[in-house]
């Protein structure tokens, strides 16, 4: 059966309307939840900080919301949108860059941002990077 991915758009309007499907979990999450193009988004427990320590620099994205932000990232892996010629083996990093950057701007903005908060700037974050990436292409 072909399934039909879903746009970043179709995403963002999840997260808008709490429908955004990620899982039940019952303890605090400790650890890595994604990694990946440079990027990496981890728990603030103090294990996790040894372990992941500051190899990533300003591309490690530390919340409390770690397990539902790298949901958000393999959702947003899997969209329509990075089909195509614009995202590639070069514009990847830019992309997973960008989403993390912004990310961790939005929790130093706000350090008791709430989950959906953090899911809406990421997922704007995604469309945004986009358009961006596009436009230098087309240029």
């Amino acid at each position: 059966m072909n399934m039909k991915k879903q746009s970043l758009a179709s995403l963002r309007e999840k997260i808008v309307d709490g429908k955004l499907s990620i899982g039940r979990r019952d303890t605090v999450y400790k650890g890595q939840s994604w990694g990946g193009a440079g990027v990496m988004v981890i728990s603030p427990d103090s294990e996790t900080l040894r372990r992941y320590p500051d190899e990533f620099n300003d591309q490690r994205l530390i919340t409390t919301h770690a397990y539902e932000i790298g949901h958000l990232y393999n959702n947003i892996k899997n969209t329509s949108d990075l089909e195509g010629g614009w995202y590639n083996h070069v514009s990847k990093n830019e992309f997973w860059g960008d989403l993390t950057r912004l990310g961790i701007e939005a929790t130093r903005e706000n350090n008791n941002i709430s989950c959906p908060q953090l899911l809406l700037a990421v997922i704007d974050a995604a469309i945004t990077t986009k358009k961006k990436l596009l436009l230098i292409i087309l240029s």
